[in-house]
């Protein structure tokens, strides 16, 4: 592997950036990610714990609540420097529901599978 100034990649339109005093690194991989239960997260408090908040909640989910809560958890991977996600989307419960959570993939610019 080829580094130093020697190297020059030739983009038409590109833009050349001086990384000499920088750091280049990859985004980290997030590879088990229940994305669907970001937003139940918030309905956690004291003596309502997380699985007994997102059982007590989950039922009321509607297809526009997956797409919030999978947003919502892109929006969190992209602020801790993820930038490729798995999404355990196992909580589908209808081609709508899957609709969302994929459109909510689509929306978020962050890579997902």
């Amino acid at each position: 592997m080829a580094s130093g100034p020697e190297v020059v990649l030739a983009a038409r339109g590109a833009r050349v950036i001086d990384a000499a005093r920088m750091i280049a690194m990859p985004g980290f991989v997030e590879t088990h990610h229940h994305m669907w239960s970001a937003l139940g997260r918030n309905f956690v408090s004291t003596g309502f714990e997380y699985f007994a908040a997102k059982s007590a909640t989950v039922a009321a989910y509607q297809p526009d609540d997956f797409y919030d809560s999978v947003l919502l958890g892109l929006v969190e991977c992209a602020g801790a420097g993820v930038t490729t996600v798995n999404n355990w989307a196992h909580n589908v419960r209808g081609p709508e529901y899957a609709d969302a959570e994929l459109q909510a993939h689509a929306d978020g610019l962050v890579r997902a599978r």
